[in-house]
């Protein structure tokens, strides 16, 4: 036997060391809870103990004996570092005690006023806007004045609390602090929660700022939030001051929400304002965002001006976006607008559209119109699209039709596509048309693609087909083709097909084909017609070959034989 370079072994060994799994062993990973975060100076405090242990009963949710062993501490360790710890954990505990807010309030207020620069001032400021916000739903009306004064706050994380707080008193009393949020430089964040607040208290007052802040809104995103709320709490009368808002704004984003704020509206002056921007507006996107919405109002006349857009724009966005509105609108008017667009239009990205959506909403009885399409239409992505359609029909009738298509079709790219349908549509019952085109076809292409739907008929008949026309089909690619997918289909149960096909034909670009198509199998049977081809096949390539598909098999007796080459 001629010698192999051994560069070829080596690689192929390499392979063979690089596709190996190493056995990952299980790691675990416990946690405690742990003190040992405390610098070691704080350890040596003489109240270190003694918090220590309030924290733990805290922790384990004995807050009554947690709030005990906290006032201890304020007053045995007048001198300790723990005592703002102390003190916010005492408030804390109360608060999580549920008894009585109004002394958790104050236990905050007091810890503040004694510890102004604690790190946990902010904690306690936030603590306390929700106590507040939940004293002042019980009855407490003093506690409005926090929350108001609290909106004003330093601190973004308080003064959102405060904000999301104000939100719930739906009152004009709270305008003037969100009023103030909204004109300081600070997070978006902060200023879109401020304005669902405005939005909640809903009054023309609240409505003006809304409107304001529309118009003229420092960052987009808030402007879009301010937009949003105005047409949700504006109603009729939020449709001209929106409109404006439309015709000033060049931002395509602040025009598309001004769209579906108006939409929300609903009624007939709203719908009359999508129409118009449907009508008129020359941006692609903005007219197509018009016509969904207008099809979404639900009105008598939709269907009418949705048509009389489609006959007069050139905006080809605009008219696929007009027949997906159509086909979301039931009955038998949408279905036979569709039908007309399906079978008339000239423009072919809107009737392929129509097509599709006429398949969908018609069913069965969009049938023949899709046949009717086929046999008249030039539109080459239109007939593909009744084709498809057919298929997703489903249906004695529909699987007919692209049995017909797929044996008489002219067009060998239609052909193909109702060959691929019907395969995946009809299953065993397509194995004999299948065959038939096979065997009347002379494109290369069209048997290429019955073999694939062949391919995908999991059945033994399928299976049989493959190898027959693998076994003795003259020309090579549709051999070659079957080769592959006899060997994609069958697994490690093909193998005595594949070896049959192998030592019978004459065509090297077969049994390379037949190589490989056992290499996927991952059987041992496939790794021993490997390894018989790479130590004694009949051609130098073949066993080339099959030394590459050793090695890349990530087989013990794969390695062993490259080895036992390479030593030769």
């Amino acid at each position: 036997m001629k010698r192999f370079s051994k560069t070829l072994i080596i690689a192929a060994l390499a392979s063979l060391a690089f596709t190996s799994t190493p056995s990952m062993q299980a790691i675990e990973a416990e946690s405690a809870f742990s003190w040992s975060f405390f610098p070691e100076e704080l350890q040596t405090d003489p109240a270190y103990k003694d918090y220590k242990a309030a924290r733990a009963l805290f922790y384990d949710e004995k807050y009554q004996q947690a709030i005990t062993a906290f006032r201890a501490i304020l007053g045995k360790y007048p001198k300790s570092a723990y005592r703002d710890d102390a003190a916010f954990w005492l408030a804390y505990s109360i608060e999580r005690a549920g008894a009585n807010g109004e002394t958790a309030f104050k236990e905050y207020q007091d810890f503040l006023e004694k510890f102004p620069e604690s790190s946990y001032a902010n904690n306690a400021k936030s603590s306390m806007v929700r106590l507040a916000q939940q004293l002042y739903r019980a009855g407490n009306e003093q506690y409005k004045i926090y929350l108001k004064e609290s909106g004003q706050d330093d601190d973004f994380d308080v003064q959102l609390e405060a904000v999301t707080a104000l939100a719930q008193l739906n009152s004009n009393e709270a305008l003037p602090i969100l009023e103030n949020v909204l004109n300081k430089e600070g997070s978006t964040r902060l200023k879109k929660k401020a304005l669902f607040a405005i939005g909640q208290i809903g009054s023309p007052e609240a409505l003006a700022v809304l409107e304001t802040y529309a118009q003229n809104g420092a960052d987009p995103a808030s402007q879009k939030e301010a937009i949003f709320w105005l047409g949700q709490q504006g109603g009729q009368g939020a449709l001209n001051p929106l409109m404006k808002i439309y015709s000033a704004s060049q931002d395509s984003d602040i025009r598309k929400k001004v769209i579906f704020s108006i939409s929300q509206i609903g009624g007939e002056q709203a719908s009359a304002k999508l129409l118009e921007i449907a009508r008129n507006d020359s941006n692609p996107k903005e007219q197509s965002e018009a016509i969904f919405w207008l099809g979404q109002q639900g009105r008598a006349t939709a269907l009418d001006d949705l048509m009389a857009i489609y006959k007069s724009t050139q905006n080809a966005s605009a008219r696929k976006k007009i027949v997906f509105t159509v086909s979301q609108v039931s009955g038998e008017k949408s279905a036979q607008i569709l039908k007309e667009m399906a079978m008339n239009d000239a423009e072919p990205e809107a009737q392929t559209e129509a097509i599709f959506w006429l398949g969908q909403q018609a069913g069965q009885s969009a049938v023949p119109t899709l046949m009717e399409i086929l046999r008249s239409t030039k539109n080459q992505a239109a007939k593909k699209k009744a084709v498809f359609s057919l298929s997703q029909i489903g249906g004695a009738q529909a699987a007919k039709n692209l049995k017909d298509i797929a044996m008489n079709e002219t067009d060998p790219k239609i052909q193909q596509e109702a060959i691929f349908w019907l395969g995946q549509q009809a299953g065993a019952e397509a194995i004999e048309p299948l065959m038939e085109i096979f065997g009347k076809s002379q494109d290369r292409d069209v048997r290429k693609k019955v073999i694939f739907s062949l391919g995908q008929i999991n059945t033994a008949d399928a299976r049989t087909k493959l190898e027959q026309i693998a076994s003795n089909d003259e020309n090579g690619a549709s051999q070659e083709e079957a080769i592959f997918w006899l060997g994609q289909q069958g697994g490690a149960a093909s193998m005595p097909q594949l070896i049959k096909i192998y030592n019978a034909t004459a065509n090297a670009s077969a049994k390379k084909k037949v190589i490989f198509s056992v290499s996927q199998t991952n059987s041992d049977a496939g790794i021993d017609f490997l390894i018989k081809i790479a130590k004694s096949g009949e051609s130098t390539e073949a066993r080339k070959q099959a030394i590459f598909w050793l090695g890349q098999s990530n087989n013990s007796r794969a390695r062993e034989a490259l080895l036992d080459i390479l030593n030769q």
